[in-house]
C-alpha cells in the first residue's frame, strides 16, 4: 500500500477549494421565480417558472406550473435539470407528465443574459430561448410536433419575477 504524504494531501484541498471558489455560476441571473401568461393552441394559460441553483452550484433546476387561465382545475408542470459541460455547452434534461416519452435531452449554449436550447424527445423537437431584459424573462418557443412536422407551434411568454 502506498502512503499518501501529507503535502498531497493539502494540495489536493488547496485546489479542491480553489476550483470551488473561482467556478462561475453561469445560471445565477435566472433564479428566483417568474410569473407570466401567454397563449397557446387558442388558449391562455398562467404559468409560474421556480429556478435554483443546486449541488454546489453546478446544476440549474427549473421546475414549472401552471393551468388555463380561468380554470385552474386544468392543471400542468414539467421540470428540467441543466449543468454545463467541459466544452462549455448547456446540457440538460426535461421531465413532464408524459413519463418516458415526454423525457427531452436538451444542448444549448449561454451568452450574456440569453440561454438558447433544442431538445428532443420521442413527440417532438423544440427549440427554446430564454433571455432575460429589464428584469423580465422572455421564453420564446417552437414546437414541431413528430406526427404533424408541417404544423409547428410557437409561443412567447414574458414573466415577471415574483
Amino acid at each position: 500500500m502506498k502512503k499518501i504524504s501529507f503535502l498531497s494531501i493539502l494540495f489536493l484541498i488547496l485546489v479542491s477549494f480553489a476550483g470551488a471558489q473561482f467556478y462561475q455560476k453561469p445560471f445565477e441571473e435566472f433564479t428566483g421565480t417568474w410569473e407570466g401568461v401567454y397563449e397557446a393552441g387558442g388558449f391562455r394559460n398562467k404559468e409560474v417558472i421556480e429556478n435554483r441553483l443546486i449541488h454546489k452550484d453546478r446544476f440549474f433546476e427549473m421546475y414549472v406550473w401552471g393551468h388555463l387561465e380561468g380554470n385552474p382545475g386544468n392543471k400542468y408542470s414539467n421540470s428540467a435539470l441543466f449543468t454545463v459541460n467541459d466544452k462549455n455547452e448547456i446540457v440538460g434534461w426535461g421531465f413532464d407528465e408524459a413519463g418516458y416519452k415526454g423525457i427531452v435531452n436538451y444542448k444549448g449554449e449561454l451568452s450574456d443574459n440569453k440561454v438558447t436550447l433544442t431538445g428532443e424527445n420521442l413527440n417532438y423537437i423544440v427549440e427554446v430561448t430564454f433571455d432575460i431584459k429589464d428584469n423580465m424573462l422572455i421564453r420564446k418557443s417552437k414546437w414541431i410536433f413528430r406526427d404533424s412536422p408541417d404544423k409547428p407551434s410557437i409561443v412567447e411568454c414574458i414573466y415577471k419575477r415574483i
